[in-house]
């Protein structure tokens, strides 16, 4: 009785199309991508892991890990426009000291064609992580601090490659005419 069930369950899930969300292809005339830092720092930022480069290597590499090329004279350009990262406490122990704090990075971008068209339009994302503070494991928690920080670029970095493959596919499918509704019969 429990294989019949879980063969009928599998065939089901077979059945209604379901499967795993996978890298997909890049589009064609949408592959190759230029990656240009136009940000400046914000002056609110606690820290900044590996500078303004470290935040253009790391958008060029998510690029490439999937699938696209990166060029300076792609037809399509990715624009960093900012990031910011600030650092508060999230609470306090019960000797009123930080317990543990809370790490906010923004990081706003566009996606512009060669003829000044825009794909995307500017957003900001955003992604936060808390981590435990520990007086007595400074170097522990400055560590762990740098490594989140990294993490939330990375994470954001992706999100921007996702975002310019779903732009690129809905601008490479051909607009369906509306017809009308109201139009007689022949």
């Amino acid at each position: 009785m429990r294989l019949l069930t879980v063969a009928l369950a599998t065939l089901l899930l077979a059945a209604c199309g379901f499967h795993l969300r996978g890298q997909g292809t890049p589009v064609e005339g949408y592959r190759t991508v230029n990656v240009v830092d136009r940000g400046q720092l914000s002056a609110n930022t606690t820290w900044y892991a590996g500078g303004r480069e470290e935040l253009k290597r790391a958008v060029t590499d998510a690029f490439r890990h999937a699938g696209f090329d990166v060029a300076a004279d792609a037809p399509l350009t990715v624009e960093l426009l900012g990031e910011s990262l600030a650092r508060r406490v999230a609470s306090i122990d019960a000797n009123a000291s930080a317990a543990e704090y809370q790490l906010d990075y923004t990081l706003r971008f566009r996606v512009v064609a060669a003829d000044g068209a825009t794909l995307v339009a500017e957003q900001a994302l955003e992604a936060d992580r808390s981590y435990r503070y520990h007086d007595d494991a400074v170097m522990g928690s400055s560590e762990e601090e740098a490594l989140l920080g990294l993490e939330m670029r990375r994470d954001l970095a992706a999100q921007i490659v996702r975002q310019y493959r779903r732009a690129s596919a809905r601008a490479a499918t051909p607009a369906v005419p509306a017809t009308p509704t109201d139009a007689p019969a022949p």
